[in-house]
């Protein structure tokens, strides 16, 4: 089993904030809008995948997750490195991190190696249930939504890019929005958080 990283909370969000995306990526400056910029930006976005996970998030992002799941008992299927669960850890967030791979780095929590819906039956008495980046184009995202029976969920990750067209349809039918959060994003990529509940049966 790899190792947990050990890392202070503060020393850890420094490091997260010094290796996102650069402010001016997005702006329309000469040096943005330049291939070589292009370029670095892709490849700091890589490393920042190597070392975190896919999505970048802030301080006031992770803390209105931890507000959303007050009280609950949250599954993280899909987990990566377990960044997220992690910093929500810190936050006070009961969070049981699984994913059906073994993690490509040093991850920032135990991480239960469990497929999706394997974990989703494990942890039925899970309330609360958390996806980051699903893989695009398959049923992961889907299936787990599917078999997952709380009223709470967040999805991280650019939409048009993570889930399939089956996913997208069962939020809107089944599911409210209650916020969204936009989080710093690579170029090309437009990140957020979204903060569901699960619609009354009708």
């Amino acid at each position: 089993m790899t190792p947990v990283v050990d890392i202070d909370s503060d020393v850890l969000w420094s490091a997260i904030e010094a290796a996102g995306p650069r402010p001016w990526a997005h702006r329309g400056s000469e040096s943005a809008d330049s291939d070589e910029a292009l370029r670095d930006e892709h490849a700091r976005r890589r490393t920042f995948i190597a070392w975190y996970g896919y999505a970048v998030p802030t301080r006031e992002a992770v803390r209105a997750v931890a507000d959303f799941f007050d009280g609950c008992s949250v599954l993280e299927v899909c987990a990566g490195l377990g960044l997220w669960a992690r910093l929500l850890r810190d936050e006070g967030v009961s969070v049981f991190a699984t994913d059906a791979d073994e993690p490509l780095g040093s991850p920032y929590v135990r991480i239960e190696r469990q497929d999706a819906l394997a974990a989703i039956a494990a942890y039925e008495a899970c309330d609360a249930l958390l996806l980051c980046w699903p893989p695009d184009g398959r049923p992961i995202a889907w299936e787990s939504l599917r078999r997952f029976g709380g009223a709470r969920f967040v999805s991280i990750g650019d939409s048009r890019f993570t889930g399939d067209p089956a996913f997208r349809e069962m939020l809107s039918r089944d599911w409210s929005l209650e916020r969204l959060l936009p989080l710093p994003s690579w170029p090309g990529i437009e990140d957020c958080v979204r903060l569901y509940t699960r619609k009354p049966p009708e």
